[in-house]
């Protein structure tokens, strides 16, 4: 199944950008749920995969969404009514929680100092590398219950730290194909 979802990548809508990496499973592992939603009643071929999404599981009620994957193609909804189906089998499963997953550079109230500002302006001007703001409204259709998430550090988190997370999330990769894009 693997080797199914890697061919999968080539047809979804950020294939022909750098990914993501270490910071959420994109590669299935033994216990992970995986599901797909696709055409012509043939799971078999990826070419009939419109949308994917792969899950963790956090506890014996929880699933977390790890990858959510459209295809450059696939029609209007297709992601929604895919986590609507999960949903739907999920709550028969005996699970409780299905988490979206995070949302970053999404302000809030809370822990506001001067770094956390310029991490967020600074994360809303690269909005056109990583469209955060269009994950989190398409996350927020679900009506979640959003719980806010912290990066800590000891002594603190530096400049440097952040640079460093960018790299070896190949977020900056993202950020400069993008710019020599525009």
């Amino acid at each position: 199944m693997q080797n199914k979802l890697q061919e999968f990548y080539k047809y979804t809508t950020h294939s022909n950008e750098p990914k993501l990496k270490n910071l959420f499973y994109d590669n299935i592992f033994e216990g992970m749920s995986f599901f797909v939603f696709y055409k012509n009643n043939n799971f078999y071929s990826v070419q009939n995969w419109l949308g994917a999404i792969l899950l963790s599981q956090n506890s014996s009620i929880k699933l977390h969404t790890e990858l959510l994957l459209r295809r450059k193609d696939a029609p209007v909804g297709i992601m929604e009514a895919l986590i609507f189906e999960i949903f739907n089998t999920l709550d028969k499963s005996g699970f409780s929680e299905l988490s979206l997953g995070e949302v970053p550079f999404v302000e809030s109230d809370i822990g506001i100092s001067l770094q956390n500002i310029i991490f967020i302006k600074t994360g809303k001007l690269l909005n056109f590398a990583y469209n955060y703001n269009g994950l989190f409204n398409f996350k927020n259709k679900f009506n979640p219950e959003w719980n806010n998430l912290f990066l800590c550090g000891f002594p603190k988190i530096t400049i440097w730290d952040l640079f460093n997370l960018s790299v070896k999330s190949n977020f900056l990769s993202l950020v400069i194909k993008k710019s020599l894009r525009i």
